[in-house]
């Protein structure tokens, strides 16, 4: 149980005890207070219920929260109560973390889908996948600390009219035909086309078909280009679903459609009747031409996901070009499939700042930087870092001048500089034969101030695991480095009797464990030196 959810526990008795009232399914806020450890609103909520002034019920019920955790609790004008914990309690919180602090169950026995990435297999991952992709590994990161069953998935569109364009501009470059209408351009396609082993492999083909021409081209093109720059980036996943494969279950969900009544043939083509059941128009699902459109390989593949795969959630982090099919598609979804819930993370454009400018020279896309690119010039870590600093519904600059800085100014560092610190002290204790000890002595102000950060990190996940407002996990970091730096300077440990060292390198042991476990939610390394 986190901090809050103790002090809610024991307001909701308190509430029981003095007014019977049974709140058990109030929110209770619980967010920081400058007059104490946290502030909670609860005599706001009770009010009409009691029908009494919220400075009122504060005044009183402050004196029924004041025990052995809870030092004082004072009410505030026009209705809010302080809280102020005991430091035994804030020093019992500390000693009992480990590795599993920040894990809660609250996800148990819910299967998430999140769906990342999916780029087309038509050149190398952009910015704009790398944002996505980070976005999605870290988020499957925290559900996962929250006990959901996550499987982190890769959509490969490796069929539809992208393909017939991939192919054009394949034998555009290889019969050096290349012009402005070349669909895909740019020197990574001069590789693909000059490539021995694709073009034996083609040339080798029975019967040359578009179908079995794209099968090589995409297969390559993903072998080549996409799966080194996932690996370089340290984004994973669990399963790589092709949607090739997929669209080829439609004729069995065509047939749940058109018992619903939500078929319609016009214009030789098969629309969905979307509009029944909210849809701003209704949309095709298979053109005249007899080829499937977006929409209708999108409901094959949560038919997969839904009913053949039995999630109970999907989470789609789709880039800012894709978010004109979200509202059909979830409309849909929410049609065919009752009770499971399709969620969307809209991922905005990525620019690339140099020397305050836009930079966009690309040495194989011709017009973009891409992920491999990006992480040769400023490493895993600080690419990811970066992509994660701002909401995913925002526009961002990515300094590239700021990335590639080894100094404090780069957040990246500056948070990774506080572990270093952290080491340096422990390595130079260790030459003084200095060990830690097995308990904390009195808090310190700024220690005080660290554990009541470390305290905030279970409450941050579990709110992520309901917004996906992973971008708050970096604010959540640079807090902590910069009270531990400011802790640092105030601190000369080396130079303590024995015994008080003792207590403070336990401290910091326990203050790696939180660092070690931050790190890896954000899927990045922890350095021992700089």
């Amino acid at each position: 149980m986190s901090i809050r959810e103790s002090l809610q526990t024991t307001i909701r008795q308190r509430v029981k005890e003095c007014y019977d009232l049974d709140i058990t399914g109030v929110d209770i806020a619980l967010p920081p207070a400058e007059q104490g450890d946290y502030a909670t609103n609860i005599a706001f909520q009770l009010a009409k219920e009691l029908g009494r002034s919220p400075l009122a019920i504060a005044e009183e019920l402050a004196l029924e929260l004041v025990d052995q955790n809870i030092t004082q609790a004072e009410a505030a004008a026009p209705g809010f109560i302080n809280l102020r914990l005991s430091e035994p309690y804030w020093r019992d919180y500390f000693v009992a973390i480990d590795d599993n602090f920040a894990r809660s169950n609250r996800g148990s026995g819910e299967k998430v889908q999140v769906e990342y990435i999916s780029a087309n297999p038509t050149g190398p991952l952009t910015l704009g996948n790398a944002r996505g992709g980070f976005i999605g590994d870290v988020l499957s990161n925290v559900l996962t600390s929250q006990g959901y069953e996550v499987t982190r998935e890769y959509y490969f569109n490796d069929a539809g009219t992208q393909i017939g364009k991939l192919l054009e501009s394949y034998t555009a470059h290889v019969t050096d035909k290349v012009d402005d209408d070349t669909p895909y351009r740019g020197e990574y396609m001069q590789e693909v086309a000059q490539h021995p082993k694709l073009r034996h492999q083609i040339a080798g083909l029975v019967e040359s078909t578009p179908v079995e021409e794209g099968i090589l081209l995409t297969n390559h093109i993903f072998d080549t280009y996409i799966k080194p720059a996932l690996a370089a980036a340290n984004i994973t996943f669990d399963r790589f679903t092709n949607e090739r494969v997929i669209s080829t279950e439609f004729d069995g969900i065509r047939q749940q459609l058109d018992s619903q009544g939500l078929l319609e043939e016009r214009e030789g083509a098969l629309w969905l009747k979307s509009t029944v059941f909210g849809d701003e128009r209704d949309r095709v699902l298979i053109k005249s031409s007899g080829d499937l459109t977006y929409l209708a390989n999108d409901i094959a593949y949560h038919h997969d996901v839904f009913v053949n795969r039995e999630f109970d959630r999907a989470i789609k982090v789709w880039g800012a070009d894709h978010a004109g099919q979200v509202p059909s598609l979830k409309l849909t979804v929410n049609q065919l499939f009752t009770g499971k819930e399709i969620e969307f993370l809209i991922v905005q454009w990525v620019r690339l700042i140099k020397d305050g400018r836009e930079f966009k020279i690309s040495k194989r896309a011709g017009t973009y930087v891409t992920v491999d690119e990006l992480v040769e010039r400023v490493g895993t870590d600080v690419a990811r870092w970066f992509m994660l600093m701002r909401s995913n519904d925002t526009h961002m600059d990515f300094d590239l001048d700021l990335a590639a800085e080894q100094s404090q100014k780069n957040p990246f560092w500056y948070v990774m500089y506080a572990y270093v610190r952290l080491q340096a002290i422990n390595n130079k204790a260790a030459e003084q034969q200095l060990k830690p000890g097995s308990a904390l002595g009195e808090l310190s102000a700024g220690e005080q101030a660290i554990v009541r950060q470390v305290a905030e990190l279970p409450e941050l996940l579990g709110t992520i695991a309901r917004t996906y407002e992973v971008h708050k996990l970096t604010f959540f970091g640079q807090e902590l480095a910069r009270l531990f730096h400011d802790w640092y300077e105030q601190e000369k440990i080396i130079d303590l009797p024995p015994a008080k060292a003792a207590e403070k390198l336990y401290f910091l042991a326990q203050l790696e464990q939180v660092f070690e476990t931050y790190f890896a939610l954000m899927g990045v390394s922890p350095r021992k030196t700089m």
